[in-house]
Protein backbone atom coordinates (compact mmCIF):
# COMPACT_ATOMS: atom_id res chain seq x y z
CA UNK A 1 0.00 0.00 0.00
CA UNK A 2 1.16 3.64 -0.90
CA UNK A 3 1.61 6.07 1.49
CA UNK A 4 0.70 9.62 1.60
CA UNK A 5 3.64 12.48 0.97
CA UNK A 6 3.60 15.21 3.88
CA UNK A 7 1.60 18.36 3.23
CA UNK A 8 2.92 21.20 4.29
CA UNK A 9 0.95 25.18 3.98
CA UNK A 10 2.21 28.45 5.60
CA UNK A 11 0.52 32.21 5.57
CA UNK A 12 2.41 35.20 5.78
CA UNK A 13 -0.19 37.39 6.96
CA UNK A 14 1.96 40.10 9.18
CA UNK A 15 0.85 42.78 5.98
CA UNK A 16 -2.74 41.78 5.78
CA UNK A 17 -4.66 43.80 8.76
CA UNK A 18 -7.98 42.61 6.81
CA UNK A 19 -6.97 38.75 7.73
CA UNK A 20 -7.65 38.51 11.52
CA UNK A 21 -7.85 34.97 11.81
CA UNK A 22 -5.70 33.16 9.56
CA UNK A 23 -5.54 30.17 11.66
CA UNK A 24 -8.53 29.26 10.07
CA UNK A 25 -7.20 29.59 6.82
CA UNK A 26 -4.21 27.01 7.69
CA UNK A 27 -6.93 24.75 9.08
CA UNK A 28 -8.55 24.62 6.32
CA UNK A 29 -5.86 24.21 4.02
CA UNK A 30 -4.55 21.32 6.06
CA UNK A 31 -8.18 19.71 5.35
CA UNK A 32 -7.22 19.93 1.64
CA UNK A 33 -4.10 18.76 2.29
CA UNK A 34 -5.51 15.86 4.68
CA UNK A 35 -4.88 12.81 2.41
CA UNK A 36 -0.96 13.60 1.56
CA UNK A 37 -1.01 12.48 5.25
CA UNK A 38 -3.10 11.36 8.10
CA UNK A 39 -1.05 10.33 10.66
CA UNK A 40 -0.58 13.42 12.28
CA UNK A 41 -1.18 17.39 12.20
CA UNK A 42 0.29 20.51 13.40
CA UNK A 43 0.61 24.46 13.64
CA UNK A 44 2.48 26.76 14.75
CA UNK A 45 1.93 30.14 14.96
CA UNK A 46 4.34 33.21 15.04
CA UNK A 47 4.34 36.65 16.33
CA UNK A 48 7.15 38.79 17.02
CA UNK A 49 9.52 36.15 17.54
CA UNK A 50 7.77 34.09 19.23
CA UNK A 51 6.18 30.89 18.19
CA UNK A 52 3.03 28.60 19.63
CA UNK A 53 2.55 25.55 18.43
CA UNK A 54 0.30 22.39 18.59
CA UNK A 55 1.37 18.78 16.72
CA UNK A 56 0.02 15.32 17.76
CA UNK A 57 -0.91 12.34 16.00
CA UNK A 58 -4.34 11.64 14.30
CA UNK A 59 -6.25 14.19 11.59
CA UNK A 60 -6.86 17.11 11.13
CA UNK A 61 -9.78 17.39 12.29
CA UNK A 62 -8.89 14.99 15.67
CA UNK A 63 -5.87 17.07 16.48
CA UNK A 64 -7.84 20.64 16.09
CA UNK A 65 -11.33 20.68 18.01
CA UNK A 66 -12.60 24.22 17.95
CA UNK A 67 -11.74 24.48 21.20
CA UNK A 68 -8.00 24.11 20.46
CA UNK A 69 -8.28 26.34 17.46
CA UNK A 70 -10.14 29.20 19.27
CA UNK A 71 -6.95 28.96 21.79
CA UNK A 72 -4.37 29.58 18.34
CA UNK A 73 -6.68 32.09 17.22
CA UNK A 74 -6.46 34.21 20.41
CA UNK A 75 -3.75 34.95 19.28
CA UNK A 76 -4.58 38.95 17.40
CA UNK A 77 -2.47 39.62 14.38
CA UNK A 78 -0.07 36.72 13.77
CA UNK A 79 2.88 37.54 11.49
CA UNK A 80 2.54 34.15 10.34
CA UNK A 81 1.14 30.71 10.55
CA UNK A 82 2.43 27.14 9.19
CA UNK A 83 0.97 24.05 8.98
CA UNK A 84 1.57 20.23 8.33
CA UNK A 85 -0.02 17.09 7.60
CA UNK A 86 2.25 13.58 8.24
CA UNK A 87 2.47 10.57 7.08
CA UNK A 88 5.31 9.24 8.69
CA UNK A 89 4.95 5.33 9.50
CA UNK A 90 7.05 5.31 12.05
CA UNK A 91 5.23 7.93 13.97
CA UNK A 92 5.57 7.65 17.81
CA UNK A 93 4.47 10.92 18.87
CA UNK A 94 7.72 12.89 18.28
CA UNK A 95 7.53 12.66 14.63
CA UNK A 96 5.03 15.55 14.41
CA UNK A 97 5.95 19.12 12.36
CA UNK A 98 5.91 21.50 12.03
CA UNK A 99 9.22 21.33 14.42
CA UNK A 100 9.91 24.34 16.67
CA UNK A 101 13.26 25.54 18.21
CA UNK A 102 15.30 28.22 19.46
CA UNK A 103 18.86 28.93 18.76
CA UNK A 104 21.77 31.93 19.08
CA UNK A 105 19.34 33.91 16.59
CA UNK A 106 15.81 33.31 17.80
CA UNK A 107 13.16 31.00 16.57
CA UNK A 108 13.52 28.88 13.80
CA UNK A 109 10.60 26.85 13.06
CA UNK A 110 10.58 23.84 9.90
CA UNK A 111 7.85 21.91 8.09
CA UNK A 112 9.07 19.64 5.33
CA UNK A 113 8.47 16.98 2.79
CA UNK A 114 10.05 14.06 0.95
CA UNK A 115 13.49 12.04 2.25
CA UNK A 116 17.04 12.56 2.17
CA UNK A 117 19.38 10.07 1.21
CA UNK A 118 21.84 11.05 2.98
CA UNK A 119 20.18 11.70 6.33
CA UNK A 120 22.81 8.93 8.30
CA UNK A 121 25.87 10.67 6.92
CA UNK A 122 24.35 14.21 7.94
CA UNK A 123 23.36 13.46 11.40
CA UNK A 124 26.73 11.29 12.10
CA UNK A 125 28.63 14.13 11.16
CA UNK A 126 26.46 16.56 12.76
CA UNK A 127 26.72 14.48 16.24
CA UNK A 128 29.97 14.70 15.93
CA UNK A 129 30.06 17.77 16.48
CA UNK A 130 27.79 17.64 19.49
CA UNK A 131 24.61 17.51 18.56
CA UNK A 132 21.99 15.92 20.14
CA UNK A 133 18.86 14.70 17.93
CA UNK A 134 15.23 14.67 19.09
CA UNK A 135 13.81 12.84 16.31
CA UNK A 136 14.82 10.93 13.10
CA UNK A 137 12.87 13.42 10.87
CA UNK A 138 15.17 14.87 7.93
CA UNK A 139 13.18 18.35 9.26
CA UNK A 140 15.22 18.41 12.17
CA UNK A 141 18.59 17.55 10.59
CA UNK A 142 17.82 20.50 8.06
CA UNK A 143 17.18 22.88 10.67
CA UNK A 144 20.44 21.98 12.90
CA UNK A 145 22.09 22.68 9.52
CA UNK A 146 20.61 25.95 9.10
CA UNK A 147 20.92 27.28 12.31
CA UNK A 148 24.89 26.00 12.31
CA UNK A 149 25.56 28.30 9.19
CA UNK A 150 23.11 30.93 9.96
CA UNK A 151 26.07 32.15 12.81
CA UNK A 152 28.53 33.00 10.32
CA UNK A 153 26.12 34.17 7.13
CA UNK A 154 24.54 37.55 6.34
CA UNK A 155 20.48 36.16 6.21
CA UNK A 156 18.89 32.79 6.89
CA UNK A 157 18.71 32.60 3.17
CA UNK A 158 22.49 32.38 2.98
CA UNK A 159 22.87 29.73 5.04
CA UNK A 160 20.06 27.74 3.52
CA UNK A 161 22.43 28.55 -0.14
CA UNK A 162 24.81 26.87 2.21
CA UNK A 163 23.53 24.04 3.16
CA UNK A 164 21.91 22.94 -0.18
CA UNK A 165 24.67 21.40 -1.74
CA UNK A 166 24.56 18.83 1.74
CA UNK A 167 21.08 18.26 0.94
CA UNK A 168 21.02 15.03 -1.39
CA UNK A 169 17.55 13.47 -1.95
CA UNK A 170 13.86 14.74 -2.33
CA UNK A 171 12.64 17.67 -0.30
CA UNK A 172 10.51 21.12 -0.14
CA UNK A 173 10.68 22.72 3.09
CA UNK A 174 9.21 25.94 4.19
CA UNK A 175 11.28 27.67 7.17
CA UNK A 176 9.26 30.92 9.42
CA UNK A 177 12.16 32.99 11.51
CA UNK A 178 11.33 35.57 13.41
CA UNK A 179 10.71 38.13 10.39
CA UNK A 180 10.29 35.29 7.34
CA UNK A 181 9.08 32.73 5.74
CA UNK A 182 11.41 31.20 2.90
CA UNK A 183 10.25 27.94 0.91
CA UNK A 184 12.74 25.99 -0.46
CA UNK A 185 12.56 23.15 -3.32
CA UNK A 186 15.10 20.95 -4.00
CA UNK A 187 17.12 21.61 -7.15
CA UNK A 188 15.80 18.55 -9.49
CA UNK A 189 12.46 20.01 -8.35
CA UNK A 190 11.35 16.25 -6.91
CA UNK A 191 8.31 17.44 -4.52
CA UNK A 192 6.56 20.27 -5.36
CA UNK A 193 5.64 23.93 -3.55
CA UNK A 194 3.50 26.35 -5.01
CA UNK A 195 3.25 29.98 -4.13
CA UNK A 196 0.30 31.75 -3.48
CA UNK A 197 -1.76 34.90 -2.08
CA UNK A 198 -4.82 35.78 -1.02
CA UNK A 199 -4.93 39.74 0.03
CA UNK A 200 -1.94 40.89 0.68
CA UNK A 201 -0.81 37.66 2.75
CA UNK A 202 1.42 35.38 0.54
CA UNK A 203 1.21 31.23 0.94
CA UNK A 204 3.37 28.25 0.25
CA UNK A 205 1.95 25.32 0.22
CA UNK A 206 2.62 21.36 -1.18
CA UNK A 207 -0.30 21.80 -3.79
CA UNK A 208 -2.16 24.56 -5.41
CA UNK A 209 -5.73 23.53 -4.92
CA UNK A 210 -5.45 25.20 -0.88
CA UNK A 211 -5.31 28.72 -2.44
CA UNK A 212 -8.98 28.38 -3.83
CA UNK A 213 -10.23 26.59 -0.66
CA UNK A 214 -9.59 30.04 1.31
CA UNK A 215 -10.50 32.76 -1.85
CA UNK A 216 -6.73 33.00 -2.52
CA UNK A 217 -4.88 32.85 -6.08
CA UNK A 218 -2.07 30.50 -7.50
CA UNK A 219 1.06 32.44 -8.29
CA UNK A 220 3.15 30.31 -9.42
CA UNK A 221 5.30 26.84 -8.26
CA UNK A 222 8.61 27.55 -6.03
CA UNK A 223 11.57 26.77 -9.26
CA UNK A 224 13.59 23.72 -8.44
CA UNK A 225 16.54 24.61 -6.56
CA UNK A 226 15.10 28.29 -5.65
CA UNK A 227 14.80 30.07 -2.45
CA UNK A 228 11.70 32.28 -2.12
CA UNK A 229 11.92 34.71 0.78
CA UNK A 230 8.66 36.25 2.16
CA UNK A 231 10.05 39.92 4.32
CA UNK A 232 8.33 42.80 6.07
CA UNK A 233 9.40 44.78 2.95
CA UNK A 234 7.69 41.80 0.07
CA UNK A 235 9.60 39.41 -1.28
CA UNK A 236 12.97 38.02 -2.81
CA UNK A 237 13.73 35.03 -4.88
CA UNK A 238 17.64 33.37 -5.05
CA UNK A 239 18.51 30.46 -6.67
CA UNK A 240 20.11 28.35 -4.86
CA UNK A 241 21.55 25.57 -7.22
CA UNK A 242 21.03 25.24 -10.53
CA UNK A 243 20.84 21.33 -11.75
CA UNK A 244 20.88 20.62 -15.46
CA UNK A 245 18.35 18.03 -15.00
CA UNK A 246 14.74 17.82 -12.90
CA UNK A 247 13.05 14.64 -11.52
CA UNK A 248 9.82 15.46 -10.20
CA UNK A 249 8.24 12.40 -8.72
CA UNK A 250 6.07 10.85 -11.22
CA UNK A 251 3.27 9.36 -8.19
CA UNK A 252 2.31 13.12 -7.35
CA UNK A 253 0.71 13.21 -11.00
CA UNK A 254 -0.14 9.54 -10.44
CA UNK A 255 -1.75 9.12 -7.08
CA UNK A 256 -0.57 11.45 -3.70
CA UNK A 257 -1.77 14.99 -5.26
CA UNK A 258 -5.33 16.26 -5.28
CA UNK A 259 -7.23 15.74 -8.70
CA UNK A 260 -8.14 19.80 -8.64
CA UNK A 261 -3.89 21.11 -8.14
CA UNK A 262 -1.82 21.98 -10.99
CA UNK A 263 1.77 21.16 -10.49
CA UNK A 264 4.45 22.08 -12.70
CA UNK A 265 2.05 24.06 -15.02
CA UNK A 266 0.43 20.44 -15.65
CA UNK A 267 -3.13 19.90 -14.13
CA UNK A 268 -3.44 16.05 -12.15
CA UNK A 269 -7.06 15.94 -13.45
CA UNK A 270 -5.58 16.52 -17.30
CA UNK A 271 -2.30 13.71 -16.57
CA UNK A 272 -5.09 11.01 -14.93
CA UNK A 273 -7.96 11.61 -17.84
CA UNK A 274 -5.00 11.36 -20.67
CA UNK A 275 -3.23 8.74 -18.88
CA UNK A 276 -6.81 6.61 -18.98
CA UNK A 277 -7.25 7.78 -22.67
CA UNK A 278 -3.37 6.16 -23.67
CA UNK A 279 -4.46 2.90 -21.65
CA UNK A 280 -7.12 2.41 -23.94
CA UNK A 281 -5.41 2.86 -27.24
CA UNK A 282 -2.54 1.39 -25.86
CA UNK A 283 -4.67 -2.25 -25.09
CA UNK A 284 -7.85 -1.91 -26.35
CA UNK A 285 -10.67 -3.68 -25.03
CA UNK A 286 -14.31 -4.70 -25.80
CA UNK A 287 -16.50 -4.09 -22.58
CA UNK A 288 -19.96 -3.20 -21.27
CA UNK A 289 -18.92 -0.76 -18.58
CA UNK A 290 -15.55 1.13 -17.38
CA UNK A 291 -14.91 2.79 -13.89
CA UNK A 292 -12.47 3.79 -11.61
CA UNK A 293 -11.28 3.04 -8.16
CA UNK A 294 -11.62 6.07 -5.71
CA UNK A 295 -10.02 8.92 -5.82
CA UNK A 296 -7.16 8.68 -8.08
CA UNK A 297 -8.66 5.85 -10.62
CA UNK A 298 -11.81 8.13 -11.52
CA UNK A 299 -10.68 10.70 -13.87
CA UNK A 300 -8.18 8.00 -15.61
CA UNK A 301 -11.68 5.82 -16.32
CA UNK A 302 -13.22 8.73 -17.62
CA UNK A 303 -10.32 9.57 -19.92
CA UNK A 304 -10.34 5.46 -20.86
CA UNK A 305 -14.37 5.86 -21.35
CA UNK A 306 -13.76 9.14 -23.60
CA UNK A 307 -11.92 7.21 -26.26
CA UNK A 308 -13.30 3.51 -25.92
CA UNK A 309 -17.13 4.02 -25.79
CA UNK A 310 -17.64 2.48 -23.18
CA UNK A 311 -19.96 3.69 -20.40
CA UNK A 312 -18.16 5.18 -17.25
CA UNK A 313 -20.61 3.94 -14.44
CA UNK A 314 -19.41 4.30 -10.85
CA UNK A 315 -18.89 1.42 -9.70
CA UNK A 316 -17.89 1.70 -5.81
CA UNK A 317 -18.26 4.66 -3.32
CA UNK A 318 -15.83 5.34 -1.09
CA UNK A 319 -16.77 5.69 2.78
CA UNK A 320 -15.51 9.26 3.47
CA UNK A 321 -15.81 9.01 7.19
CA UNK A 322 -13.82 5.96 7.87
CA UNK A 323 -11.32 6.72 10.68
CA UNK A 324 -7.60 6.83 10.43
CA UNK A 325 -7.21 3.53 12.07
CA UNK A 326 -8.60 2.22 8.44
CA UNK A 327 -4.94 3.28 7.42
CA UNK A 328 -3.34 0.40 9.68
CA UNK A 329 -0.95 -1.88 6.99
CA UNK A 330 -2.65 -4.69 8.83
CA UNK A 331 -5.83 -3.82 9.26
CA UNK A 332 -6.19 -2.94 5.40
CA UNK A 333 -5.21 -6.62 4.40
CA UNK A 334 -8.19 -7.77 5.76
CA UNK A 335 -11.42 -8.14 3.44
CA UNK A 336 -13.42 -6.50 6.02
CA UNK A 337 -11.46 -3.31 5.99
CA UNK A 338 -11.46 -3.29 2.05
CA UNK A 339 -15.34 -3.62 1.98
CA UNK A 340 -15.73 -0.70 4.92
CA UNK A 341 -13.64 1.63 2.91
CA UNK A 342 -15.01 0.75 -0.40
CA UNK A 343 -19.02 0.38 -0.78
CA UNK A 344 -19.87 -1.69 -4.33
CA UNK A 345 -22.60 -0.94 -5.83
CA UNK A 346 -23.88 -4.51 -6.97
CA UNK A 347 -26.32 -4.30 -9.59
CA UNK A 348 -23.73 -1.87 -11.75
CA UNK A 349 -21.84 -5.15 -12.33
CA UNK A 350 -24.49 -8.12 -12.93
CA UNK A 351 -23.88 -9.74 -16.15
CA UNK A 352 -21.16 -7.26 -17.53
CA UNK A 353 -18.07 -7.20 -18.84
CA UNK A 354 -15.39 -4.67 -16.64
CA UNK A 355 -12.73 -2.79 -17.09
CA UNK A 356 -11.44 -1.29 -13.68
CA UNK A 357 -9.03 1.31 -13.50
CA UNK A 358 -6.80 2.10 -10.46
CA UNK A 359 -3.25 3.77 -9.95
CA UNK A 360 -1.10 1.26 -9.00
CA UNK A 361 -0.04 -2.36 -7.89
CA UNK A 362 2.32 -2.86 -5.18
CA UNK A 363 1.56 -6.26 -3.07
CA UNK A 364 -1.67 -6.84 -4.93
CA UNK A 365 -3.46 -7.47 -2.06
CA UNK A 366 -5.99 -4.90 -2.46
CA UNK A 367 -6.95 -4.94 -5.74
CA UNK A 368 -7.67 -8.68 -5.34
CA UNK A 369 -9.60 -7.99 -3.39
CA UNK A 370 -11.72 -5.39 -5.55
CA UNK A 371 -11.81 -7.93 -8.02
CA UNK A 372 -13.06 -10.56 -5.97
CA UNK A 373 -15.96 -8.17 -4.16
CA UNK A 374 -16.60 -8.14 -8.58
CA UNK A 375 -16.81 -11.18 -9.15
CA UNK A 376 -19.41 -11.71 -6.29
CA UNK A 377 -21.48 -9.35 -7.70
CA UNK A 378 -22.02 -11.22 -11.14
CA UNK A 379 -19.37 -9.79 -13.51
CA UNK A 380 -18.72 -11.74 -16.12
CA UNK A 381 -15.52 -10.41 -17.30
CA UNK A 382 -13.00 -8.58 -14.78
CA UNK A 383 -9.97 -6.59 -17.35
CA UNK A 384 -7.71 -4.26 -14.98
CA UNK A 385 -5.86 -1.51 -15.93
CA UNK A 386 -3.07 1.05 -14.43
CA UNK A 387 -1.98 3.99 -14.41
CA UNK A 388 1.51 3.25 -13.83
CA UNK A 389 4.17 1.00 -15.05
CA UNK A 390 4.90 -2.05 -12.91
CA UNK A 391 7.14 -1.41 -9.79
CA UNK A 392 10.14 -2.92 -9.73
CA UNK A 393 12.70 -0.80 -7.98
CA UNK A 394 12.84 0.83 -4.31
CA UNK A 395 12.25 4.26 -3.57
CA UNK A 396 14.65 6.20 -1.64
CA UNK A 397 12.60 9.58 -1.78
CA UNK A 398 9.91 9.57 0.77
CA UNK A 399 7.28 7.10 -1.03
CA UNK A 400 7.31 4.30 1.10
CA UNK A 401 6.45 1.27 -1.32
CA UNK A 402 8.31 -0.80 1.39
CA UNK A 403 10.48 -4.07 0.21
CA UNK A 404 11.02 -4.55 -3.48
CA UNK A 405 10.98 -8.20 -2.86
CA UNK A 406 6.97 -8.08 -2.17
CA UNK A 407 5.87 -6.45 -5.39
CA UNK A 408 3.74 -8.25 -7.19
CA UNK A 409 5.22 -7.92 -10.47
CA UNK A 410 8.42 -8.78 -9.72
CA UNK A 411 7.63 -11.59 -7.55
CA UNK A 412 5.82 -13.44 -9.99
CA UNK A 413 8.58 -12.82 -12.69
CA UNK A 414 7.01 -9.62 -14.33
CA UNK A 415 4.71 -11.84 -16.18
CA UNK A 416 1.09 -9.99 -16.67
CA UNK A 417 -0.82 -12.97 -17.39
CA UNK A 418 0.73 -14.49 -14.07
CA UNK A 419 -0.31 -11.01 -12.60
CA UNK A 420 -3.97 -11.43 -13.63
CA UNK A 421 -3.97 -14.56 -12.41
CA UNK A 422 -2.94 -13.90 -9.23
CA UNK A 423 -5.39 -11.15 -8.72
CA UNK A 424 -8.18 -13.18 -10.42
CA UNK A 425 -8.83 -11.00 -13.30
CA UNK A 426 -9.11 -11.81 -16.81
CA UNK A 427 -6.70 -9.54 -18.38
CA UNK A 428 -4.35 -6.54 -16.36
CA UNK A 429 -2.42 -3.91 -18.42
CA UNK A 430 0.13 -1.66 -17.27
CA UNK A 431 0.87 2.08 -18.46
CA UNK A 432 4.28 1.74 -20.36
CA UNK A 433 6.98 3.95 -19.50
CA UNK A 434 7.40 5.59 -22.76
CA UNK A 435 3.70 6.97 -22.47
CA UNK A 436 3.92 8.26 -18.78
CA UNK A 437 7.00 10.06 -19.57
CA UNK A 438 5.00 11.67 -22.97
CA UNK A 439 1.72 12.44 -20.88
CA UNK A 440 4.48 14.57 -18.61
CA UNK A 441 6.15 16.34 -21.63
CA UNK A 442 3.85 19.16 -20.95
CA UNK A 443 5.20 19.71 -17.62
CA UNK A 444 7.94 22.32 -16.75
CA UNK A 445 9.76 19.63 -14.98
CA UNK A 446 11.27 16.08 -16.02
CA UNK A 447 9.66 13.16 -14.40
CA UNK A 448 11.53 10.41 -11.80
CA UNK A 449 10.48 7.39 -13.16
CA UNK A 450 12.81 5.38 -10.99
CA UNK A 451 10.64 2.71 -9.12
CA UNK A 452 9.67 1.41 -12.84
CA UNK A 453 13.31 1.61 -14.21
CA UNK A 454 15.67 1.95 -11.51
CA UNK A 455 17.06 4.96 -13.06
CA UNK A 456 17.90 7.02 -9.84
CA UNK A 457 18.18 10.57 -10.28
CA UNK A 458 20.80 11.11 -7.70
CA UNK A 459 23.73 9.28 -5.81
CA UNK A 460 22.62 6.70 -3.54
CA UNK A 461 24.99 6.82 -0.56
CA UNK A 462 24.80 3.16 0.66
CA UNK A 463 27.76 3.28 2.66
CA UNK A 464 25.93 4.67 5.79
CA UNK A 465 22.34 3.77 5.20
CA UNK A 466 21.57 0.00 6.51
CA UNK A 467 20.87 -2.34 3.31
CA UNK A 468 16.94 -2.40 3.34
CA UNK A 469 16.13 -4.87 0.76
CA UNK A 470 18.58 -8.37 0.19
CA UNK A 471 16.67 -8.86 -2.92
CA UNK A 472 18.11 -7.72 -6.38
CA UNK A 473 15.93 -7.37 -8.91
CA UNK A 474 16.29 -7.72 -13.08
Amino acid sequence: MIKEECGIFGIYSKNNKENSEPVYDVYNALLTLQHRGQVSAGIAVSKDGEVTDYCAGGLVSEVFPKSRLEDLASIKSPDMILGHVNNNTNFDGVHSQPLAMRYLKGSLTIASNGSLVNSYELKELLEKDGAIFQTDMDAEIIAYLIATKRIESSSVEEAIKKIMPLLQGSFSFVVMTPHKMIGVRDPLGMRPLSIGKVGDSYMISSESSTFDIIGGEFIRDVKPGEIFSIRPDNTESLVAMKSDKTAFCAFEYIYFSGQDSVLNGLSVHKFRYTAGQKLYEQSPIDADIVFGVPDSGIDAALGFSSVSGIPFELGFIKNKYIGRTLQDDELLLTQKAVKIKLCILKSVFKDKRVVLVDDSIVKGVTIKQLVELIKKAGAKEIHVRITSPPFKFPCYYGTDLGDPANFLYSKIGGDIKTVAKNIGADSVEYLSIETLKSISEKASVNICSACFDGNYPTKLPFKTEPDKYSVKLS
